[in-house]
C-alpha cells in the first residue's frame, strides 16, 4: 500500500499561476496524496480557485490564515495539520515536473532510507521547454547518499543543490529555529539537512517560476529581510561548520558585501515605504548590523567604516553605533 504524502502550498495572490501548480498535483501517478492549500491572506481570486480544485478532488484541503509577510509562515500553519510521514512543499506559482515525480521520490526514499530526497532545481521564466538555470548541474551525481552535514555543505556560501520540492520526512521540522522575517525559510532549508541523517538525490524535476511579482523581489520592505537571513547563515556555519575558518571568512565577506548595498538601496527608496514598513526594514538592518559583529574575528574590520557611516544616517542606529565605536 502506498504511503501517504502530504504536498503543502501556500497561496498569496498566485491566481496566475495557481492551476498549473495545481494540475501538476492532480497528474501524479502516486495516488496516496493530500494538497494543503493554505490561502495567505489572498486578495485576489486565488480562494475562488482553490474552491474549485478543493471540489474537483478531495484530496485538497483548503486552509487560511491571515498574511505576515513570509511564505514559511503558511506551511509551518499547515503542518499541524499533516498525519503523513513524509512532506513536499511546493510554491503556488512553481510545477511538478514529472507526472511520477511523487512516485520516484518515494521509491528512491525506500531505496536509500534516506531522510531527506532532493530534486532538480529548474528554473524557468516563460516557458518550462527552456531553463535560465538548473540545481544540481548535469555532472552532478544523483546516485550518491550524504550526511546531512555534507549535503549542507553544497548550499553554502553558494547553492549547488536547490531544494525546493524536496521529499522530507515530517518530524525534521519539528525542531526548526524560530524566526520572523520573508527569507528565514533559506535558513530552515539548511537546517533540514543538518537535521537529517542521510540525504538522497533524484532525477527528478521540479520547475522553479522565476516570477518579477515574487515577495523577495518587488520592492517592498520584506526585501530587506534578507541582510538577517545571511547573518543567521553566518552564525549557523559556525555552530556547524566551526574547524573551516576559510567558510566563516567568506560568508562573513558576503555578509558585509550584501548589508553595504541594501543600506545603499534602501537610502534611495524609503521614501515609498510608511512609517511602520521603515520602522521594519530599520530594525531588520539593525539585527544584521548587530550580528555583524564576528567580522572582528575574521580580519574584516578595515571593512566597517561605510557600513558604519550610512547607519548613521539612520536616527535609530546612531545609539547602537556609537555604543558598538566605544566598547571597540
Amino acid at each position: 500500500m502506498e504511503s501517504e504524502v502530504s504536498i503543502i502550498v501556500p497561496v498569496y495572490n498566485a491566481s496566475a499561476y495557481l492551476r498549473d501548480c495545481l494540475d501538476s498535483v492532480i497528474r501524479q501517478t502516486w495516488k496516496n496524496w493530500t494538497c494543503f492549500l493554505v490561502n495567505d491572506g489572498s486578495t485576489d481570486n486565488s480562494q475562488t480557485i482553490i474552491d474549485e480544485y478543493c471540489i474537483l478532488d478531495s484530496r485538497f484541503v483548503g486552509l487560511w490564515k491571515r498574511n505576515e509577510g513570509s511564505v514559511a509562515k503558511p506551511r509551518y500553519y499547515a503542518m499541524r495539520f499533516v498525519k503523513s510521514d513524509f512532506v513536499i512543499m511546493l510554491d503556488a506559482d512553481d510545477i511538478l515536473g514529472d507526472d511520477d515525480y511523487v512516485e520516484r521520490l518515494m521509491k528512491r526514499q525506500s531505496e536509500t532510507n534516506s531522510d531527506m530526497v532532493i530534486s532538480h532545481m529548474c528554473c524557468f521564466e516563460n516557458e518550462t521547454s527552456s531553463f535560465i538555470w538548473t540545481l544540481p548541474d548535469n555532472q552532478f551525481d544523483c546516485d550518491q547518499v550524504l550526511d546531512g552535514k555534507s549535503a549542507c555543505l553544497l548550499t553554502i556560501p553558494i547553492w549547488k543543490i536547490g531544494l525546493n520540492g524536496n521529499l522530507s520526512r515530517k518530524n525534521l521540522y519539528s525542531s526548526l529555529s524560530k524566526a520572523d522575517w520573508a527569507n528565514w525559510d533559506e535558513v530552515h532549508a539548511r537546517e533540514l539537512l543538518l537535521n537529517s541523517n542521510r540525504v538522497a538525490f533524484s532525477n527528478t524535476k521540479y520547475y522553479y517560476r522565476k516570477n518579477p511579482s515574487s515577495i523577495t523581489r518587488t520592492i517592498s520592505p520584506y526585501l530587506f529581510d534578507r541582510t538577517i537571513n545571511d547573518a543567521q547563515l553566518v552564525k549557523l556555519a559556525q555552530r556547524y561548520f566551526s574547524d573551516d575558518k576559510s567558510l566563516i571568512k567568506e560568508l562573513v565577506r558576503m555578509h558585509f558585501a550584501k548589508l553595504r548595498s541594501y543600506i545603499v538601496a534602501y537610502e534611495k527608496i524609503k521614501e515609498k515605504f510608511s512609517k511602520e514598513e521603515r520602522n521594519r526594514v530599520e530594525k531588520m538592518l539593525a539585527q544584521s548590523y548587530d550580528s555583524i559583529e564576528v567580522g572582528i574575528l575574521y580580519s574584516v574590520k578595515p571593512k566597517w567604516g561605510l557600513v558604519v557611516a550610512l547607519l548613521r544616517y539612520f536616527s535609530c542606529f546612531q545609539r547602537a553605533v556609537i555604543l558598538t565605536n566605544n566598547n571597540r
